[in-house]
């Protein structure tokens, strides 16, 4: 599934997947926004306020129409067009809460203690991991492996790999040929058609993508620093937004200001993803390779 941000290309899964339908909608509602010209969300309360309700958008979109085609139709060409973003962000530019009604919906939402960062699971835990590979020619490999929590996912092993998982998605059906609906966004962007950037993620795995584009496409931050970048989570309405703890406390002390209840997580959160990204460097034209320090990822070359 293609869609663009600024012209770049953006390759991703199509449903079943809904992974690529929602970086395309957040990049896509994003491109409304002159982000490079707005301080970053680490250090405005608004900017921060703004993401999460495009983030939220996507989320309900993706929830409500992404299906397996098999199964039902799926709007897929409404759901990347320019037109529908745009229309989205003129509706969240222009319902933001007066500051009585955010003081009032803030004193009435539960505490938020800090989220405990603790791994509450035993060492026969499994999860998912996220492979990127580059070679000298240029090719790119962008691909996500999950058992998703179960030990034994399917219980099918192939050469020594656990086939994937058998648990069920949100927009999943049963019947012949029907795959999970799932949210993992293995990535591509291409300049002139050619492949220069490959990543993705587990865990928060499409939200964690979308923050990482947003720092380099938007905030036009190098890869590190987007991969590095604070993240969050919980964007609806009724959620407590979780925020990572580098986020300054001013900054997440504003966002009141928006009726948003905070709940703070560890400073690096292994819940909030792992990207994993490498990049064809525009100079040497050679490899830049990122891992994400919230993980035991690594980048190596040969």
């Amino acid at each position: 599934m293609r869609s663009t941000y600024r012209g770049m290309e953006i390759a991703s899964p199509p449903p079943p997947s809904n992974g690529g339908l929602f970086i395309a909608l957040v990049m896509n509602m994003a491109e409304q926004f002159d982000l490079d010209k707005m301080p970053h969300y680490t250090e405005s309360p608004k900017t921060l306020a703004l993401l999460r309700r495009i983030f939220s958008a996507a989320e309900t979109n993706v929830i409500e129409y992404v299906h397996h085609p098999l199964s039902a139709n799926v709007p897929t060409d409404t759901l990347v067009s320019k037109d529908y973003a745009k229309m989205l962000a003129r509706l969240i530019d222009g319902s933001w809460p007066t500051a009585a009604t955010a003081a009032a919906a803030l004193a009435a939402a539960p505490t938020s203690p800090f989220v405990s960062d603790a791994i509450l699971h035993g060492s026969l835990y499994s999860d998912t991991n996220h492979l990127v590979i580059a070679d000298a020619m240029g090719n790119m490999v962008s691909v996500t492996h999950t058992i998703y929590g179960s030990t034994f996912a399917t219980g099918l092993v192939v050469d020594g790999v656990v086939a994937n998982s058998g648990n069920s998605f949100p927009g999943t059906a049963s019947g012949n040929g029907r795959r999970l609906v799932g949210p993992f966004p293995a990535t591509m962007m291409l300049r002139d058609g050619k492949p220069w950037l490959a990543l993705g993620s587990p865990g928060i795995s499409s939200k964690a993508v979308a923050i990482a584009l947003i720092n380099l496409l938007g905030f036009k931050k190098d890869l590190y620093a987007s991969v590095d970048a604070p993240r969050f989570d919980g964007n609806q309405p009724t959620q407590n937004f979780q925020v990572e703890a580098r986020v300054p406390d001013h900054v997440r002390a504003g966002l009141a200001a928006f009726g948003i209840r905070v709940q703070p997580t560890a400073p690096y959160s292994w819940h909030l993803g792992s990207v994993h990204a490498v990049m064809r460097d525009e100079k040497t034209g050679g490899p830049i390779g990122v891992a994400d320090p919230r993980r035991a990822g690594f980048a190596a070359g040969y």
